[in-house]
């Protein structure tokens, strides 16, 4: 019985190790006052959503945006480190975990500009060389 105690007390404390030290490993930011991972090197998996950047909210640490396949919004806990550099308008790549209901975003990329902010300006070059 003793041996037995033992033994599951081992287990429980090698379990409790393995999530303090998980939970050591990540960086961590600040969205809506809550704990939010962030990563520094890009993901091996593909990403979770693509698609123009049409609001960040630092106080509010949320990320939106159109996805490019249809249009739909989608709104992401965000920590402010990821989105650096990062503006409305801009195409990103958005890897996330769920939370329930909730999207937390682990790592964005910028991939360009919006196509619809690029076309204007090509649209005057085809109308200077008309005339």
């Amino acid at each position: 019985m003793r041996r037995a105690l033992i033994a599951v007390a081992a287990v429980l404390l090698c379990f409790g190790l393995c999530f303090a030290e998980e939970g050591s490993s990540k960086s961590s930011g600040k969205a809506s006052g809550k704990s939010v991972s962030a990563s520094s090197s890009k993901p091996d998996s593909a990403p979770g959503k693509s698609g123009v950047v049409t609001s960040i909210d630092s106080e509010a640490g949320t990320l939106s945006i159109n996805r490019d396949s249809d249009g739909k919004p989608f709104t992401f806990e965000c920590a402010a480190e990821l989105v650096k550099g990062i503006k409305a308008g801009d195409k990103v790549n958005v890897w996330y975990d769920r939370s329930g209901e909730k999207r937390i975003a682990t790592y964005v990329e910028k991939i360009g500009k919006s196509d619809t902010a690029e076309k204007p300006a090509a649209d005057k070059k085809k109308k200077k060389e008309v005339k």
